[in-house]
């Protein structure tokens, strides 16, 4: 999938040809698509085919402008908004979008991309006075219907999320990265329903007012990266957020990348004991975390012995940047036998996952405990129950 930006919209319209001049009329059009669609890698190649012919230009454009970057460099947007707006075969075809902005003015743009399945917007230094303008207008009477896959906003306030998520019905999944509080004020909150929500490096007085634009009867998944050790998080601040709306959460995700080189170490996962529902947990932790009896491996053991007596599957991330025979030996280190104690006590939990990640901080997307060697290291060092239910992911 390429990505385009928003300069020289002109180049890629459709040739002006006749309608009774098109070229090779003998070539079905399903090869035709055949064709392009080997070719939704190749943007130059996408580029040339869409010039080629009349009946090329619609299937080169699907995957020309299938991932589209929208830049405004300044307050006056609109020209380009309203270039991408003036191409139908440009705007439809948009996937996704993103969209780096300091004007919340560029956000309506989103409502002329009828196939859009995937958003991110990067609001780094938006104006909290344009936000608070656009937040006094109350929404449309009639609910939003479109569902979308995907929304990623980074570097915003909990005043933009709100924003953002007046459009839509259900959001399959939000990320919410770097989230701050602004002297905004929200008007006209409303609840928005959130399948799988992912926070990563929200500040403690964002986290508090999440909760308040999430329908928790919706929210399925739910996945918190502990901040940075500048602003240490505790226990009580994710139960009160936990309490707010995890009370329908099947899926918990927890993620410690917190740095603890000279820094106190002061994150404790929350206690899912209270959240009956959550039968799936996964847990991405670092090198530092296992170093067992070290106050992060103390709380690891606490949170795994806290997790709801229904629990039927838990996912074991270690993040390291140990490869190779490196790998093995730092696994070596790891008190696997001390970690898996606590969930010989689950009767109902019927499979244990263990995996690597790749890089510190890193959702379990990156490399796979795959060496025979490595997995046999681990399984060793875990109790006979356990070893029956374990796979290596």
């Amino acid at each position: 999938m390429q990505m385009c930006s928003d300069r020289g919209l002109e180049a890629y319209a459709p040739p002006e040809l006749p309608a009774h001049k098109t070229c090779m009329n003998d070539l079905p059009q399903e090869l035709v698509d055949l064709i392009l669609d080997a070719l939704k890698d190749e943007s130059k190649a996408l580029k040339s085919c869409s010039l080629t012919c009349w009946t090329w230009h619609p299937r080169s454009s699907k995957h020309l402008f299938a991932s589209y970057n929208l830049t405004s460099p300044s307050a006056d947007s609109s020209a380009r908004i309203t270039a991408m707006q003036a191409y139908e075969r440009i705007r439809t075809n948009i996937v996704v979008l993103t969209l780096r902005t300091q004007y919340v003015s560029t956000l309506p743009i989103i409502h002329a991309l009828p196939h859009l399945r995937d958003l991110n917007v990067i609001a780094s230094g938006m104006h909290t006075r344009m936000l608070d303008a656009f937040l006094s207008v109350p929404p449309p009477r009639s609910p939003p219907t479109r569902t979308i896959s995907r929304i990623r906003i980074r570097d915003g306030s909990v005043g933009l999320v709100e924003l953002v998520l007046r459009s839509f019905a259900l959001v399959e999944t939000l990320i919410i990265e770097d989230l701050r509080v602004s002297p905004v004020n929200v008007h006209h909150l409303a609840r928005h329903a959130i399948r799988s929500l992912h926070l990563r490096r929200v500040s403690l007085d964002a986290l508090k007012r999440v909760s308040l634009v999430i329908e928790p009867t919706v929210l399925e998944y739910l996945l918190i990266d502990s901040p940075s050790h500048r602003e240490p998080i505790n226990d009580t601040h994710l139960d009160k957020f936990l309490h707010a709306i995890g009370s329908y959460v099947r899926s918990y995700h927890y993620v410690d990348s917190a740095d603890c080189h000279g820094y106190p170490y002061k994150a404790v996962p929350p206690t899912l004991s209270l959240y009956p529902n959550v039968r799936s947990v996964t847990v991405t932790i670092g090198e530092f975390e296992t170093a067992l009896p070290s106050q992060r491996g103390q709380h690891l053991l606490t949170f795994l012995s806290s997790l709801p007596p229904e629990i039927a599957e838990i996912t074991l991330i270690y993040n390291t940047p140990s490869r190779g025979p490196d790998l093995i030996d730092t696994l070596k280190y790891v008190d696997w036998s001390a970690i898996s104690h606590p969930l010989r006590g689950y009767a109902k939990l019927t499979s244990l996952r263990i995996g690597v990640a790749s890089v510190a901080g890193e959702l379990p997307t990156g490399r796979l405990l795959c060496l025979p060697l490595a997995q046999a290291v681990v399984a060793e060092m875990l109790c006979v129950q356990l070893r029956r239910i374990t796979t290596f992911i």
